[in-house]
């Protein structure tokens, strides 16, 4: 958000290290606990 505000969160199963990769209006994010999460970016 433009004014710094969270506007959502998600709880994993474990720490994420790494830079999400958005691609076709979805966010993709690893986490340590094996899995690749996928959210769809609102338009």
């Amino acid at each position: 958000a433009q004014t710094g505000q969270v506007l959502w969160t998600y709880t994993t199963g474990s720490a994420i290290d790494s830079s999400p990769t958005v691609v076709n209006g979805m966010v993709y994010v690893g986490s340590w606990d094996g899995k690749l999460y996928a959210f769809h970016l609102p338009t």
